[in-house]
């Protein structure tokens, strides 16, 4: 009778123990699930990060005084598109017709990042002093020309009091209707994470205000050089390239794979 009793026993221990290690098993699969679960939102989310802003066509009213109906369709934006990678960020511009056939015409971003000192005063509230500034100021003004050989660009920060140039090493392409600059973010005083609110403007030379720009639908611009102020309800944030993200998330899938394996 003992020898039964004590099989028994035996038996039920390891029943208990089968038990014990299958919830032990569910539950790091569940843990690993939601780990792996996490890591494709993020990045999903960082895949995301690519901003695309549609803008209608045919909302500039520019008269020329020397140039009686002189289209300026090339600084008419239909889109804008901002992006980044590890150590750079990219601001590409599209218009209604040729910006490379036209060859002349200022595209310019200017942006406030979150926790900086900016200005927002008309006449110091950009890089080059033009009648036109962001919305609750800002610290940042990227421009370039298309109208220069080979095509030139500028980088300004507001550092408190004042604007300096501090880069003109961005890269430019310009390629029909579209015109790009790529600009390190280290110039920008960016990292990752952090958000910045923007507009973007198209221009012409001497004193000319923003012609075009995001946010509005009519701007019937009829004078050159009258304030304005742009929106500041854009926002982006400087994420991790998705490569990196998903490399990531591979490597802790792989890691999480081997833990189980041993297990």
């Amino acid at each position: 009778m003992r020898c039964i009793i004590n099989a028994l026993a035996t038996a039920a221990s390891g029943v208990r123990k089968d038990a014990m290690h299958r919830s032990a098993y569910l539950s790091k699969r569940k843990k690993m699930k939601k780990t792996l679960a996490l890591l494709t939102l993020a990045v999903v989310a960082a895949a995301a990060n690519a901003l695309t802003i549609v803008d209608p066509a045919s909302d500039i009213a520019l008269v020329d005084p020397n140039n009686p109906g002189l289209p300026f369709n090339h600084a008419d934006l239909t889109s804008f598109s901002i992006t980044n990678d590890l150590t750079n960020i990219t601001l590409s511009y599209t218009a209604m017709t040729s910006i490379q056939a036209t060859n002349w015409a200022k595209y310019t971003f200017i942006a406030r990042k979150a926790g900086a000192v900016a200005t927002g005063t008309t006449g110091t509230g950009n890089g080059w002093g033009r009648p036109f500034d962001l919305a609750n100021g800002a610290n940042i003004w990227v421009a370039g020309w298309a109208d220069a050989s080979p095509n030139e660009r500028q980088v300004w920060t507001f550092g408190g009091s004042s604007w300096s140039q501090v880069d003109q090493s961005a890269v430019v392409t310009v390629s029909g209707n579209t015109y790009t600059m790529t600009v390190s973010l280290a110039s920008l005083g960016l990292n990752v994470g952090d958000t910045i609110n923007f507009n973007v403007a198209t221009t012409g030379g001497g004193s000319d205000r923003a012609w075009d720009y995001l946010g509005t639908a009519t701007n019937a611009v009829t004078f050159y050089n009258t304030a304005t102020t742009l929106s500041d309800s854009l926002t982006y944030t400087v994420v991790p390239e998705p490569m990196t993200m998903t490399a990531l998330g591979l490597g802790l899938a792989a890691l999480a794979a081997r833990k189980r394996r041993k297990a």
